[in-house]
């Protein structure tokens, strides 16, 4: 690329030719030229290592680009720019670079760009505008001959001027660019005028093509289960069909509090249940529930109705919920062995019950009458703690833009809801602390991007709507991460060696998701199809018992019969 572009030029184009002819001339773009060799991209599984990815590409481009520039002093590079999708991620960047021993620095407005020479640059995408304002940047201030490396680089592929921003950027210098979802974005850009030409642009330059599918036939990552209905279901069925949700999730989080010694080296995180999807407040009718307050109407159900809510249990436990799944099996069938072990062959649903309050909702001792208390956080804006009773410890926590919109909406319902002035610690900004005692996480579509966690482990599907393609593939990357043995990133059952594993360490290395409204899952299981990952509908694992007579007769001889016999 430094040395000899016109004749790098010339061995691409023979290549292409190549690829021409044997797919027919189902390849036909335009041949390479010298000046449009300046961008590569990696597509590459949520998870799988983007991040180090790119700091080997800034150290990589900087000591070719070094090296030829002892030969051509004319060769100049303005600025090394990690373009990151919002300001959380900026943070992240800059300590992931600490990491690696990348000097880096956030870009202030109010510093300009006095910054320290060979320091890598990390600017928030949403501070780049055509004009700089009070809070915002011009886009041209940072001149075109820099290096950029573009963190999420599908956005903006759907047709917003952070495409154009970050293009010229770079028009006189180099980008990478780094994303699970290059080709979703694509399709959904199918219509568009431009979209022959993005096609080609990145079909040129897309150099890694490690895509979820790969990823998790590797081993990578964790297992999941997706939980969808064959058909609609009445109301009292979309209670059970909760119950088995939550259950899922604390037969997860029951085997961790008992196995955690044991469990040190697979590195397991403490489980999360996460519900999360695009909007929070909007609903199509007055009287309609959204589906975050159907969550929440469920929840204050759930632990208030002592006597209801432990026949639902009784009910998924005995596999009596008239929940059918897509191959018309009991949709929760041999899914609860490793909690009925836990509580004997024949476990007490108010025992579980009881334990259940504990463990999910921090409730020990919460009385007879439990209920759902919200917390409107003023001194943390976006933030409300959930807890149950007054006296309670936070046990989850929603984090959406609009909480004043849902605190209305979910007073008009018998859920407790306050302001708290004294709380100023983030909740969700904690839920990665060893520390934190958080098991449930509300939100909106800021987790599909931004948010790194290893300890998402069931997951719940609110207002998941068509179109979303690329938001499903990210959501779902943020679900499957997994540390792994001696933090190898793999599944235990894909291991090179082999190992002894805790018993049910499999239901801790599974992703298990689920869906408010049928639908959402419905089009869930469909994106992962498109993207070739296999939707485990067909996956069910028994275990039968084996009687083994091997002692009883490892002492006799085998008999040989004195005939011969010819076939």
């Amino acid at each position: 690329y430094f040395s000899n572009a016109a004749g790098f030029c010339d061995d691409l184009n023979a290549w292409l030719k190549e690829k021409r002819n044997e797919s027919l001339g189902l390849i036909d773009f335009e041949p390479y030229t010298p000046e449009k060799l300046n961008k590569l991209a990696f597509m590459c599984a949520t998870g799988s290592g983007k991040t180090l990815i790119m700091h080997m590409n800034i150290l990589q481009y900087l000591h070719y680009f070094k090296r030829a520039k002892r030969l051509n002093s004319r060769l100049s590079i303005n600025k090394v720019i990690v373009l990151a999708p919002n300001e959380g991620m900026s943070k992240q960047h800059l300590e992931e670079l600490e990491l690696s021993s990348i000097p880096a620095v956030i870009f202030e407005k109010d510093h300009g760009f006095t910054t320290r020479r060979g320091d890598v640059i990390v600017v928030d995408m949403n501070k780049l505008k055509e004009e700089g304002k009070v809070k915002t940047v011009s886009v041209d201030s940072f001149e075109q001959n820099n290096l950029v490396l573009v963190d999420e680089g599908h956005r903006g592929l759907s047709g917003d001027v952070w495409y154009d921003y970050r293009t010229r950027l770079s028009a006189e210098g180099f980008a990478f660019e780094y994303s699970a979802t290059f080709k979703q974005a694509l399709n959904a850009n199918a219509k568009k005028d431009d979209e022959r030409a993005l096609m080609e642009e990145y079909g040129k330059s897309i150099i890694m093509d490690y895509s979820y599918k790969y990823f998790y036939s590797d081993g990578y990552g964790k297992d999941y289960r997706i939980y969808n209905l064959q058909s609609s279901i009445d109301t009292e069925q979309r209670q059970l069909y909760l119950v088995g949700c939550l259950l899922s999730y604390y037969q997860q989080i029951k085997l961790f509090d008992s196995k955690q010694d044991e469990l040190q080296e697979f590195r397991i995180e403490k489980p999360l249940l996460v519900f999360v999807g695009n909007r929070v407040t909007a609903k199509t009718s007055k009287n309609e529930m959204t589906d975050v307050e159907e969550v929440l109407d469920f929840i204050n159900s759930f632990v208030s109705n002592r006597a209801i809510s432990i026949a639902r249990i009784n009910a998924v436990l005995k596999d009596d919920t008239g929940l059918i799944d897509g191959n018309g099996n009991e949709l929760f069938y041999q899914d609860f062995e490793a909690l009925k072990e836990a509580f004997g062959t024949d476990p007490n649903p108010a025992d579980i019950f009881s334990d259940l309050l504990r463990l999910v909702f921090n409730a020990e001792g919460a009385g007879d009458e439990p209920r759902l208390h919200m917390e409107n956080l003023r001194q943390v804006p976006g933030e409300i703690g959930l807890k149950i009773g007054e006296l309670g410890e936070y046990f989850g926590v929603i984090s959406i833009g609009d909480t004043t919109g849902l605190i209305k909406n979910c007073e008009k319902k018998s859920i407790v809801v306050k302001t708290e002035e004294f709380v100023s610690e983030s909740l969700f900004r904690s839920i990665n602390d060893r520390s934190s005692n958080i098991k449930v996480l509300i939100g909106s579509r800021k987790f599909t991007e931004g948010w790194n966690s290893w300890r998402v482990s069931t997951m719940g599907l609110i207002n998941f709507a068509k179109g979303e393609g690329s938001q499903a593939i990210q959501l779902f990357g943020r679900g499957v991460r997994l540390k792994g043995y001696e933090g190898c990133l793999k599944r235990s059952r894909k291991l090179d060696i082999q190992i002894a594993t805790p018993k049910h360490i499999e239901l801790l290395e599974t992703l298990t998701i689920f869906g408010v409204k049928a639908q959402y899952m419905e089009d869930f299981k469909s994106y992962l199809e498109l993207e070739g990952a296999p939707t485990n509908d067909n996956i069910r694992e028994f275990h039968l018992p084996v009687i083994s007579r091997f002692d009883a007769v490892k002492s006799k001889k085998l008999h040989v019969s004195s005939r011969s016999w010819y076939i």
